[in-house]
């Protein structure tokens, strides 16, 4: 990592966007979003660029003023384990004036309603390490 900015995305940055999250649909680990989509919701996304390219993207779509979801959380997987993902969360709550603990948390679920199987985890945005 060189040149690490993070700031909120802009219409400019979809073609990009797309294609970080449509690369991990393409293997079954998130929903793909189109381009009305991402043009519908960009004011929800932030990015993490390195240099002059994205790294990383996320989105926090609230439903109710204590309640939201973190969607298409994606680092280019070269940069993975850099705490790129942490970054992105961190960033999208503090820019919504909140805190994790403002939030209501719900069960994890699947993109078909059903609750996560064993395969899915959960990433903790504190360090556990005592």
């Amino acid at each position: 990592m060189s040149d690490i900015t993070i700031r909120k995305a802009s219409l400019t940055d979809i073609p990009s966007l797309l294609g970080l999250i449509n690369a991990y649909a393409a293997k079954g680990i998130m929903l793909p979003r189109t381009e009305f989509e991402m043009a519908e919701n960009i004011r929800d996304f932030t990015v993490v660029y390195d240099g002059n390219e994205i790294v990383g993207c996320g989105a926090l779509h609230f439903y109710t003023p204590t309640s939201a979801e973190v969607r298409s959380l994606a680092v280019d997987p070269s940069r993975k384990s850099l705490g790129l993902g942490r970054m992105i969360v961190e960033s999208l709550i503090e820019k919504r004036g909140c805190s994790l603990n403002d939030l209501n948390r719900s069960p994890r679920r699947n993109c078909d309603g059903r609750h996560a199987g064993p395969s899915w985890r959960e990433i903790s945005l504190h360090n556990e390490a005592t």
